[in-house]
């Protein structure tokens, strides 16, 4: 009997040993070893026996630092404090929590437009890696990765997941770190840059010993006077009249052709032709006088004039009557803020002018409202810095809003945002139905809202989609004093306009409150000389007349 328990115990220890063996590495497994691991990672899962059972959840190999394991875990896995702690105290060292894109559910590859993932990181202690189970598929745990604010269960996006951990714990990636080679090919890089060094000293040196052999010859000196040269015979030619002969023996001198020559000699033959003097001055029977002379002159010059001119008006009736072309929006800001600047008066009936014409545009041009919107849009979402992992997030409507507008957390305005944006993606996107739809359901759900005395607990089941998040809005601060205080999604001198109508407006009210007082009464802050009544002495009673 002894024997055969020998046997079973050696057969246990085997069997135990073959199933560790099979087991895969768990450092074999990090989603930092590639970027083809990190878009297609496998989840652990982490089971442990705890005082009150079974602990379960699902767990995320991220790198391996300093001998330990990098882990992520469910942010309802972990807390700060220890009875509020889900795992055991001692299992994660350094933990920090964090908040990183979601991953497509469709395609693990892919981040999720929208949804993020809370999650805790930390260095696995490593008396607990006995406890991690992972395998080539994913493992399932009690308390598993969900959207942050809801219950929807999600997994977070990799290379996010793993540019925040870098941040946080400074490990390299298999895909930063640099080759065996790097630093054999460095030396070679030096060495070539040294040898050409070399050869170009070299022919330096022969180039500046060659200039010091050869010495220019040394120049003859210059007799200290010369002979004075014999006057060259000027070249004789026909002579020209017009032209003097000495000038024109000196221009064949210098080699000027005869054509021109001829060519001057013509000119100069040419009569010069007067001009008519001084005009005279205008008297009382100038008019007269002109009208008898351009009878004279006869009436084809006249009528020659009159077509010309009968002509030209006819081009700028022309030019006239044509309808103008409708500005665009940038061009009929500009001219109202022009205008407005130039005087009170004008500047008052232009930018009125300016507010109808962006109101028509509503309906009779509305692309140019929401291109000039959506254009400043894309520009204030681009200009500033992205998240880690944001770098390639498209620019949509949801998107700038969670993450650029000054939309602080209040219910409110982040419900109706979070709708409304929604709705405009799906418009942008070509999904017109589903753009009707969620405008109808923004109707529904308001009216609920409001039978329920305020309430959004049933409304907001009216939105068949996760809630906003409003954790993502707590982040928005309103702008500094020096900053500006006007939206950057709508044009500043389309705001100008609006705030001159409301500068109007208080105006006319005002002006209104003073015609409507009656007349002769004299208003208690325009009398400041009125008598006010005697404070009662100290010694005094308030009944008493004073002496």
């Amino acid at each position: 009997m002894p024997s055969e328990d020998l046997e079973r115990e050696s057969q246990e220890r085997d069997s135990g040993e073959e199933a560790d063996s099979l087991l895969p590495d768990l450092r074999a497994l990090v989603l930092s070893r590639s970027p083809r691991a990190a878009l297609g990672y496998k989840v652990a899962a982490f089971h442990c026996q705890g005082e009150s059972g079974l602990l379960s959840c699902s767990l995320i190999l991220i790198a391996e630092v300093d001998g330990q394991l990098l882990v992520a875990v469910p942010h309802h896995a972990w807390h700060r404090v220890t009875k509020r702690c889900y795992l055991p105290r001692a299992a994660l060292l350094k933990p920090c929590h964090a908040e990183v894109l979601a991953a497509d559910p469709a395609d693990r590859g892919c981040s999720h437009g929208h949804f993020k993932v809370r999650v805790w990181m930390g260095l696995l202690n490593p008396d607990y890696e006995e406890f991690v189970v992972a395998k080539d598929e994913d493992e399932s745990g009690e308390r598993a990765f969900t959207v942050s604010g809801s219950e929807q269960p999600i997994l977070p996006f990799g290379p996010s997941l793993a540019s925040i951990a870098r941040d946080h714990f400074g490990f390299v990636s298999a895909a930063e770190e640099q080759s065996e080679d790097i630093a054999s090919r460095v030396r070679g890089l030096e060495n070539a840059i040294q040898g050409l060094q070399g050869g170009l000293d070299a022919l330096l040196k022969e180039v500046s010993n060659r200039n010091a052999a050869d010495p220019p010859p040394p120049q003859a000196p210059e007799p200290q006077a010369k002979l004075a040269a014999k006057p060259k015979s000027l070249p004789v030619g026909p002579a020209a009249s017009g032209l003097d002969p000495a000038v024109l023996a000196a221009a064949r001198g210098a080699g000027v052709p005869e054509d021109q020559l001829r060519l001057m000699q013509q000119l100069a033959a040419k009569p010069v032709k007067l001009g008519d003097g001084a005009r005279k001055v205008k008297t009382v029977l100038s008019e007269s006088e002109e009208e008898e002379d351009a009878a004279d002159a006869g009436g084809q010059p006249e009528a020659a004039s009159v077509a010309e001119s009968i002509h030209k008006m006819t081009q700028i009736l022309s030019r006239l009557s044509k309808p103008r072309a409708s500005g665009s929006l940038e061009d009929l800001l500009d001219r109202g803020e022009e205008v407005g600047l130039s005087s009170s008066s004008s500047g008052g009936s232009s930018k009125a002018a300016a507010y109808l014409k962006l109101a028509r545009l509503l309906k009779e041009d509305p692309a140019k409202t929401s291109s000039s919107i959506l254009r400043l849009m894309t520009e204030d979402f681009q200009g500033h810095t992205a998240a880690p992992g944001l770098e390639d997030l498209p620019m949509t409507s949801r998107a700038w809003l969670e993450h650029t507008s000054r939309v602080q957390q209040f219910a409110g305005p982040v419900r109706w945002g979070w709708q409304t944006a929604g709705a405009l993606d799906a418009l942008l996107a070509g999904r017109e139905e589903e753009c009707k739809a969620r405008l109808c359901l923004m109707l529904a759900a308001p009216d609920q809202s409001s039978l329920d005395s305020g309430s959004w607990l049933l409304a907001a089941e009216m939105l068949p989609e996760p809630s906003p998040p409003f954790s993502s809005f707590s982040r928005h601060r309103p702008p500094e004093p020096g900053e500006s205080h006007q939206t950057k999604v709508m044009d500043p001198r389309w705001i100008s306009v609006l705030m001159h109508r409301i500068k109007e407006r208080e105006s006319f009210i005002e002006a209104r409150k003073k015609l409507s007082a009656p007349r002769g009464q004299p208003s208690t802050s325009s009398d400041p000389d009125k008598e006010k009544p005697e404070k009662p002495g100290k010694g005094r009673a308030r009944g008493e007349a004073p002496k």
